[in-house]
């Protein structure tokens, strides 16, 4: 399992790594052995291990995660002079060995550098590449049959058959296809699609696959903290304290289905889980968690590579390339509206771009259809108050293929809302979840008005955390109209055939640290802007 970030910043920061007794960067937690073997060390951190007084004598019997003692600049400056005034490489040692403090570091030297805070966490790692693919290697390989962590390989391979096929009905503007996690999880298994697994498929396909209902309980206090981390929104001390609860639940019920009174076990408790306590300080610290995100600075290091031709020269293209960019970004502060892309970022907080609702891809509408379509007639009629026994062909009512919901998605929403019933879900403003069926437009009181026909979804609940779910109705002819200015988003479905369940997959935020090469989009497909009224959909 890859550390991500966690050994680069701790490298940085002069700290001794995970394998160390203290480990954690950010506290003083004494990490804990799983074994009492000779040179088993003590490199996981449960709050409460288990037979503590035979396999981590020196390690304090709990820890209270509302009350976990941090490190600060003050004690880190005393250690690193216990280092400087060290006599012998063992004295060194044995510093590092007590404190988790290796040496000093070159970055210490700046007045910015404070301790414990320097070095933010890296959400691209920590959420989808460590703690995702940690959670599901337990599932499959690192737990047996009998323990109720345990997914029984049926189940498995019959969720993957499941994400193999569930692109269908998923707006090709999230991502990129999402393969099989049985098949194919040793063969580049891509952050987003590992990003896929944790917001969209797992939940629902495990409760239809009647996986262990307190293990996927547990797992949705993962998702919740994580879609609430990743939100693109300010946060107050009360949203914090709201995110730490969610995150200490998650901790205190995984620590008892993972390791319960098993002291072998508490090598689940590894830093990467660990380590989600701290976000909201992170947050605190920096703002959004986002913010530390590792993908941008890969994202730029990859096209810095690409675009350097001189090998015996690198550092003179790398200068042009940043003079470049800087111009680039000068201008746009000055004329915002020359990048669209700017705009869709929001980069310095500019307001959000203006919304249009435009109708694309005219369909005739003759004298059979008009007969067929008596239902949408009366939906409009109802949805505008026309009372008026005029026919609406009189109002010079026409009829669309497409929606366009902002300037900068046009390609992106016209490959999704379109005739096909498949591909026309979309969430409407006051948060009810429905089918598009079609498009229209008409002269009404002297203005256009465009509206959306659509089949609402019913029974909508939340079995478990960040799931929605519900069932389209059993009566055809239920079709309602709304004017398209209140549709906010387009949204994904999955549906459990067996059950008539359908789940309402919502563009999850993290998609927006990657770049559509990264999120498996051909470079062609602008990504879809987060411009609706919710940053989770």
């Amino acid at each position: 399992m890859a550390l991500g970030d966690m050994l680069g910043s701790a490298k940085m920061n002069g700290m001794s790594g995970h394998s160390a007794i203290y480990g954690d960067r950010f506290t003083k937690v004494q990490g804990a052995r799983s074994s009492t073997q000779t040179g088993a060390k003590a490199q996981y951190y449960p709050t409460g291990p288990p037979e503590n007084e035979t396999y981590n004598p020196t390690c304090p019997a709990t820890y209270d995660l509302t009350n976990l003692p941090h490190r600060s600049q003050t004690d880190y400056w005393i250690m690193l002079c216990k280092i400087d005034t060290a006599t012998s490489k063992r004295q060194i040692a044995a510093i590092s060995r007590d404190t988790g403090v290796a040496r000093i570091p070159l970055c210490v030297a700046s007045p910015a550098f404070l301790h414990p805070s320097y070095f933010p966490i890296d959400p691209f790692h920590l959420f989808y590449e460590n703690c995702m693919p940690f959670v599901w290697d337990t599932w499959t390989t690192g737990s047996k049959p009998r323990e109720r962590v345990h997914i029984p390989a049926d189940k498995i391979e019959a969720l993957g058959a499941l994400v193999g096929v569930a692109y269908k009905t998923l707006p090709p503007v999230f991502c990129g296809t999402i393969r099989n996690p049985h098949l194919k999880r040793q063969s580049q298994y891509k952050a987003y699609k590992w990003m896929a697994l944790l917001h969209w498929y797992i939940l629902p396909m495990g409760l239809e696959l009647e996986f262990d209902f307190s293990v996927l309980n547990n797992f949705s206090y993962f998702v919740e903290a994580v879609q609430t981390a990743m939100m693109i929104k300010s946060h107050s001390q009360n949203d914090l304290k709201a995110l730490q609860g969610i995150i200490n639940t998650f901790l205190e019920t995984y620590e008892a289905l993972y390791v319960g009174n098993d002291p072998t076990k508490i090598l689940r408790c590894c830093l990467c889980v660990f380590q989600l306590v701290h976000v909201p300080i992170h947050i605190s610290w920096y703002g959004s968690i986002r913010n530390g995100s590792q993908a941008t600075v890969e994202r730029e290091i990859g096209h810095a590579e690409h675009q350097i031709h001189l090998k015996t020269h690198p550092f003179a293209n790398l200068e042009n390339i940043i003079v470049e960019n800087e111009m680039v970004r000068l201008v746009q502060l000055y004329h915002p509206t020359l990048s669209p892309l700017w705009a869709k970022d929001r980069t310095f907080a500019s307001p959000l771009p203006s919304r249009l609702w435009k109708l694309s891809q005219a369909l005739r509408i003759n004298k059979v259809d008009v007969a067929g379509l008596a239902d949408h007639f009366a939906a409009i009629r109802q949805c505008l108050g026309i009372r008026s026994s005029r026919s609406l062909m009189e109002y010079d009512l026409r009829r669309f293929g497409k929606l366009q919901m902002t300037k900068h998605t046009l390609r992106s929403r016209i490959s999704e809302i379109q005739t096909s019933t498949t591909n026309k879900r979309a969430e409407i403003s006051t948060h009810q979840f429905a089918e598009a069926i079609a498009f229209y437009s008409l002269s009404y009181l002297g203005q256009e008005r465009t509206v959306a026909v659509y089949t609402p979804l019913e029974g909508v609940n939340s079995p478990l955390k960040t799931v929605i779910r519900g069932k389209w109705p059993s009566d055809a002819t239920k079709i309602f109209a709304i004017e398209t200015a209140s549709v906010s988003n387009l949204v994904g479905i999955w549906e459990a055939k067996d059950s008539g369940n359908v789940y309402v997959l919502r563009k999850h935020p993290g998609l927006e640290m990657l770049d559509t090469s990264q999120c498996g989009l051909p470079h062609g497909l602008e990504k879809e802007a987060d411009d609706g009224e919710t940053d989770d959909s």
